[in-house]
């Protein structure tokens, strides 16, 4: 069940960590074996330095709308991790792409060899919530291009679909209880700290 969609509320600053769990053993002679043991996701803290008591009590709404931790909603990036490249009038459709690649062809609708994606640019794909960073540059050539992606690629993208690439929302639930802290100037800090969820 999917909770409404986190508001609207520029972080002041966030961090953004991607985890991705790994086994590494150590032999005695100091040779290393590494196996993964989970699907990486984002988890992602928003830290508020100065929050109107209107929009404290948007997040604190939304939390108990959420049922805490339970359910799972739509959170749009804030502005400032958005894409880096500066192309934001193309839409650009997928080539076909199976589950399981690091790489995505793609067409834009307009403007020719340009800087379309850059590395650790945040995107996803219209058909998944999934989130995916850029690994290399994307320069097209002509209207088409590759784009590099990391983790590999989990549901397969055919024309049909499109790249997500201005705000770029993820599906995510709540990774902490919520608290916040009340300042006798009316305003709040708040420190909230979110997990994708992967479906």
């Amino acid at each position: 069940m999917t909770a409404a969609n986190y508001p609207n509320i520029e972080p002041t600053q966030m961090s953004l960590v991607s985890v991705d769990d790994t086994r590494i053993q150590r032999t005695l002679s100091g040779r290393e074996t590494r196996t993964k043991v989970g699907t990486q996701f984002y988890r992602i803290t928003y830290e508020y330095e100065a929050l109107t008591e209107s929009e404290k009590r948007q997040i604190s709404g939304h939390y108990a709308n959420a049922r805490g931790r339970f359910q799972d909603f739509l959170l749009t990036l804030p502005t400032f991790i958005q894409d880096g490249s500066g192309v934001t009038t193309a839409t650009i459709t997928c080539g076909t792409a199976a589950a399981g690649v690091y790489s995505v062809p793609y067409t834009k609708s307009n403007g020719d060899n340009q800087l379309v994606f850059k590395a650790g640019d945040l995107i996803r794909f219209s058909n998944d919530y999934k989130l995916y960073e850029v690994t290399a540059d994307s320069t097209s050539v002509g209207v088409n291009g590759t784009v590099t992606i990391y983790p590999a690629l989990r549901t397969s993208v055919t024309s049909s679909n499109t790249v997500v690439y201005q705000n770029v929302d993820g599906l995510f639930r709540y990774s902490d209880d919520l608290e916040y802290e009340l300042q006798n100037d009316s305003f709040s800090r708040l420190s909230v700290v979110f997990e994708e969820v992967i479906t």
